[in-house]
C-alpha cells in the first residue's frame, strides 16, 4: 500500500514497515506485560532464544535490503505474501486451542 498508493520508494516503505512492526511489538508487550511474566517460569530466559535470532535477521535483512534492487525486493516480498497465504489456507488451527483475547 505504501509503495503503490502512497509512492514511496520500495526501500524506505520497508524501512517505515518495520518501524511500525516494531512499535506495535512494543506496545504488546507493553500492554500484555504481566500475562506474559505469569506464563514464563521465573529464571527462564526462552526470550533470549527468540531475541537474538530475531535481531540477527533484521540486521540481516536490512543490509540485504541495502543491496537488492526495488524490483527484487518487491518480488521478495510478492513470493513471500503467496506463501504466507498458503499457509493460512492449508493449516487449520486446532478447535481446543482457540482462546479469544477478551471473554465475555
Amino acid at each position: 500500500m505504501l509503495v503503490g498508493i502512497v509512492g514511496l520508494p520500495i526501500t524506505e516503505a520497508i524501512i517505515v514497515n518495520l518501524v511500525v512492526v516494531a512499535l506495535a511489538a512494543l506496545f504488546m508487550v507493553i500492554h500484555q506485560k504481566k500475562m506474559l511474566s505469569t506464563h514464563v517460569p521465573t529464571g527462564k530466559r526462552e526470550w533470549i532464544l527468540i531475541a537474538i535470532p530475531a535481531f540477527l535477521g533484521g540486521i540481516g535483512g536490512r543490509l540485504l535490503g541495502s543491496r537488492l534492487s526495488p524490483h527484487i525486493l518487491v518480488s521478495i516480498l510478492g513470493v513471500y505474501a503467496i506463501l504466507v497465504g498458503v499457509r493460512i489456507f492449508l493449516i487449520k488451527p486446532l478447535p481446543g486451542r482457540e482462546v479469544k483475547a477478551h471473554e465475555g
